[in-house]
């Protein structure tokens, strides 16, 4: 049996936000989802708003635990695991 799998080479998104193209109902609940839980980790210390372009670490001024926290948090919220 001769099986063809064409693949795609894959481009990663250029920022966090993906703001090169328009966002979906996951990408919108996705966005939020993070946004909540970079406040639950950082109470008090982010800017209400901010950029889907803006840098984890050169404006919203986290660390790599920050980082890390983050992700496990989400993966819990969503049964994803990196």
């Amino acid at each position: 049996m001769n099986v063809s799998v064409k693949s795609e080479p894959y481009d990663p998104p250029t920022s966090v936000g993906g703001s090169d193209r328009e966002a979906t109902g996951a990408d919108a609940e996705l966005r939020a989802r993070i946004r909540r839980e970079l406040h639950a980790i950082r109470p008090g210390k982010l800017p209400e708003q901010w950029s889907d372009d803006a840098s984890f670490r050169d404006d919203l001024e986290l660390d790599s635990l920050d980082f890390i926290e983050m992700v496990a948090r989400l993966e819990q919220a969503t049964g994803v695991f990196v």
